[in-house]
């Protein structure tokens, strides 16, 4: 589709980023209410959790607009609550099973903000932990070496009611032979 000549000049003359300094939240360029308002959120909101996700700056047009349309379709409720559930994520903060960082832009794209609202990147009640591959490694032997003292144990045991039961005559040695080659003992 062909963008109007109307269409081409804003482009044009739009900023190239809506920026907030680091220190007042003033915008060094432009004025849009809902982008401080988020941007604030966001980091307010990522060091009270101490969340990993990245410090937010900035927003381009392309980002505020999806801001927007969030705020229009979802309510600003339902985006504090998005960015709530982010900051506290594990999986989010790369903190889970497999490596993933968000990013403020990730959290903005709609499909990912109604998985997050959703609750699909909560942390789990049960208390999960990442994945250590070294402990899993040695958990694993130790396991095997448990397993190999018990059937030590049983093998020696067996052993020594045999010898027991030859001691006490209870068969005799011919027999024991005969009891061991085939199998019965």
């Amino acid at each position: 589709m062909k963008e109007s000549s109307k269409e081409s000049k804003e482009r044009k003359n739009a900023p190239a980023a809506v920026a907030v300094s680091a220190g007042a939240g003033a915008y060094a360029q432009g004025g849009d209410a809902d982008v401080e308002r988020f941007i604030n959120l966001f980091n307010g909101e990522m060091v009270e959790h101490n969340a990993s996700i990245p410090t937010l700056y900035r927003l381009t047009p392309g980002y505020a607009r999806m801001l927007r349309a969030l705020v229009r379709d979802h309510s600003w409720e339902k985006v504090e609550e998005m960015v709530h559930h982010a900051a506290q994520s594990d999986f989010l903060n790369n903190h889970g099973r497999k490596p993933f960082l968000a990013s403020a832009e990730w959290l903005l794209r709609e499909e990912n903000f109604i998985k997050v609202i959703n609750g699909n990147y909560d942390n789990t009640a049960d208390g999960w932990k990442p994945r250590d591959p070294i402990a899993e490694r040695r958990e694993r032997e130790e396991a095997q070496r448990r397993y190999a003292r018990e059937v030590e144990r049983e093998e020696h045991e067996r052993r020594m009611r045999e010898r027991e039961e030859w001691a006490r005559g209870a068969v005799t040695y011919e027999e024991y032979q005969r009891m061991l080659k085939n199998g019965e003992v």
